[in-house]
């Protein structure tokens, strides 16, 4: 039987380095997530959608359902390691606050 499992995330970013992890889950039963994240960097505001599925050994990762009032604020990438999953994003400046929503579903 499956198992939706809804997470609240908050991140707080204060600089621009590259693949900052804002979620992690060891749990590998769960082989399938679905993020909403806003994004908000001063007076601008991004909210998307992700999807993540693994196998165990890869993990892939797709972004849809974009929007922002101005420019792209972040990018979102995910990893597979050491038995952990975890969700990585990039900021494009460097004060940058993530409000997001986990539902995982358990195998």
């Amino acid at each position: 039987m499956s198992v939706i499992i809804p997470v609240k995330i908050t991140y707080t970013s204060s600089t621009t380095d590259a693949n900052q992890i804002i979620d992690t889950l060891s749990d590998l039963t769960v082989r399938s997530l679905k993020y909403t994240i806003q994004v908000t960097s001063g007076s601008y505001n991004q909210v998307s959608q992700i999807l993540i599925i693994h196998d165990g050994v890869t993990a892939r990762i797709l972004e849809y359902g974009r929007i922002s009032t101005g420019i792209k604020l972040a990018t979102f990438d995910v990893s597979l390691v050491s038995g952990s999953i975890e969700l990585l994003f990039t900021p494009v400046n460097p004060v940058t606050y993530i409000n997001a929503n986990r539902l995982s579903i358990n195998v």
